[in-house]
């Protein structure tokens, strides 16, 4: 229980985490209807598929739970620790789990927001506020905006996925691009998660693994740093390389560092002595070291007790209550209630000739990157 009251079950591991799936029933008739290769995002899944929560609830649950190791980083004055503490923080969204069932998929306007206080509960600048918008349909996009005014801390991006079924398995392509701002330091992410493959879908044990490269470029400092993301022996491990170039990265650069860890755990990194800079470097100025260290709980952000009609947390509510008292029949129902909504709401935005329009997000349609409409939203934050 936060202290506004109001839970997000994303930040509570309950029973329902580790459910059994049955071919039979519901979801029999479900699996029947599913062909090899089809764009899963545009079906109507069962509730025995589901967690109690929205997407937008776990994105923010999964950036915020580490987000002290964030403010640590800003307080870093070597530029290489702080693009390395930067992968760092973004992996941790990435370390291995169990995957049993899955987040509701979000309503197009659908919203969470969320905070984390850091000491004085009214100094509201040193505070860390989270903002998360479904601004797309189809391909499914939320965008997400994340400030901390004391520490000088921007976070702004979108993120986008299609999903392909295979014969046992899901495979998630991730897409969307983000900044990182400390101050007047900007990191530029091309590419923000890799790829995500369900395995065992519907026999056997169910399981994630992460595949492919998390992209970050500072111009400010010429560092750019490529993250590799693999499974191996049970574990989502991570090799980065990091090059001290202002020029896009070729095959024949060689990383001025090295880093290499377990996504959401213990990681060490090093200078690597092929690179003409740490030729003359000593055997201890190229010793392995440790990457920043990280809390073992996870921080459990609190959410605003006055909660808009189309927030997560009230848009879900009838479909969560009923999914945690395993009642998967109301599920179904309610769920079905909110997705006949929204056809409806597409309906008449087609005949009006009308478009969606964000509550917190401009849309560049050139670019087609989503921004904040106001870079001072966090001071409208009302618990």
């Amino acid at each position: 229980m936060t202290e506004t009251g109001v839970v997000s079950y994303a930040n509570i591991d309950g029973e329902w985490n580790d459910r059994p799936i049955s071919l039979f029933g519901a979801v029999k008739s479900f699996y029947n209807q599913l062909t090899t290769g089809m764009d899963v995002t545009r079906i109507s899944m069962p509730c025995a598929f589901f967690k109690p929560y929205s997407l937008l609830e776990e994105i923010a649950a999964k950036n915020m739970a580490h987000i002290n190791l964030l403010l640590s980083i800003s307080n870093e004055n070597d530029p290489l620790l702080r693009i390395l503490g930067l992968g760092q923080w973004l992996l941790t969204s990435t370390k291995q789990q169990q995957f049993s069932h899955k987040p509701f998929n979000p309503v197009i306007g659908e919203i969470h927001r969320s905070k984390v206080i850091h000491g004085d509960p009214t100094d509201k600048e040193n505070m860390t506020y989270m903002i998360c918008e479904q601004v797309e349909h189809h391909p499914p996009t939320c965008s997400v905006r994340i400030d901390n005014p004391a520490a000088k801390l921007q976070i702004e991006g979108y993120h986008t996925f299609g999903a392909q079924l295979g014969r046992n398995s899901v495979s998630v392509v991730n897409k969307g691009q983000a900044y990182i701002r400390f101050d007047d330091e900007e990191y530029y992410l091309p590419r923000v998660m890799p790829n995500l493959y369900i395995n065992n879908l519907f026999i056997g044990g169910r399981y994630l693994t992460w595949d492919g490269e998390v992209i970050m470029i500072c111009k400010k400092t010429g560092f750019q740093a490529i993250y590799k993301i693999e499974y191996s022996s049970g574990k989502n491990i991570c090799n980065g390389k990091i090059y001290d170039t202002a020029d896009p990265v070729t095959d024949e650069d060689v990383p001025f560092a090295l880093m290499r860890g377990e996504c959401g755990g213990k990681g060490t990194w090093r200078l690597n002595p092929e690179h003409p800079k740490n030729k003359s470097k000593t055997k201890r100025q190229l010793r392995e070291q440790d990457l920043f260290e990280m809390e073992e709980e996870n921080v459990i952000p609190t959410y605003p007790r006055s909660q808009e009609e189309n927030s997560s947390i009230n848009t879900w509510e009838e479909v969560r209550k009923a999914i945690i008292a395993n009642d998967m029949p109301t599920a179904d129902r309610e769920k079905v209630k909110i997705e006949e909504k929204q056809r409806k709401y597409f309906a008449g935005l087609k005949q009006s000739g009308e478009e969606f329009e964000s509550a917190y997000f401009d849309l560049d349609k050139d670019a087609h990157y989503w921004s904040i409409k106001n870079e001072n939203w966090w001071r409208e934050y009302q618990d």
